[in-house]
């Protein structure tokens, strides 16, 4: 059964969501997991991708826009829209406006809302497409991180 984390920032804007998850996706390539990140589009997956170069000066997070072809390197963080391949199914970073529908092969889920009111309902769906599967998300309330 997969576990559902929820991480609600204290700040609103699409930066503070983005920078959080560039530290959890490293936290997750440190401890050897192949993430996936799920995002809405295209232009999203690539500006996630571009932050994961600059976030922080002394990370290094091997990663790539996941366009339908495996990576070279099995430990590489993927990022897309698209169906998550089941190698990266263990852990998915959802930073979409849709909660994750396959949990499968899913050990554990990762969800992002800032203190945006249109994101914080986005948050309440996916809460409540969880609750429906028989899962009860983990809530992290985070106040500030560097």
């Amino acid at each position: 059964m997969a576990e559902i984390k929820f991480y609600l920032l204290s700040s609103t804007g699409s930066d503070a969501r983005y920078r959080y998850a560039c530290k959890l996706i490293e936290k997750a390539y440190r401890n050897g997991y192949f993430a996936y990140v799920l995002t809405d589009s295209d232009s999203q997956s690539q500006w996630l991708e571009q932050l994961l170069w600059t976030f922080r000066p002394t990370s290094f997070v091997p990663h790539e826009i996941y366009r339908g072809t495996l990576p070279e390197f099995a430990n590489t963080i993927l990022i897309s829209q698209l169906p998550i391949p089941l190698q990266w199914q263990r852990l998915v970073v959802n930073l979409s406006s849709n909660p994750v529908g396959d949990l499968g092969q899913t050990e554990k889920v990762v969800e992002i809302f800032d203190n945006d009111e249109q994101v914080k309902q986005i948050g309440r769906e996916h809460y409540r497409h969880y609750k429906k599967l028989g899962l009860t998300p983990i809530t992290h309330s985070i106040q500030q991180f560097d």
